[in-house]
């Protein structure tokens, strides 16, 4: 299993925005993604990778 990994500075940010909101009150996972600072056409896909860690990990298994 090894040690745990470091949260980048775009995933920490994700992850006070999906659990705190911002100004306008909570968000979507989507619109945290945006906020955070991903691309706008990979947000959705991003933010399901974050919020899914082993789902993510086995698709990148299954692919190489």
């Amino acid at each position: 299993m090894g040690l745990p990994k470091r949260l980048t500075e775009m995933q920490m940010r994700f992850a006070e925005l999906l659990v705190f909101g911002d100004e306008h009150g909570p968000l979507t996972q989507t619109e945290a993604a945006l906020k955070a600072g991903y691309s706008p056409k990979r947000a959705r896909v991003e933010a399901s990778e974050l919020t899914n860690p082993r789902h993510s990990q086995k698709q990148t298994h299954k692919q190489n």
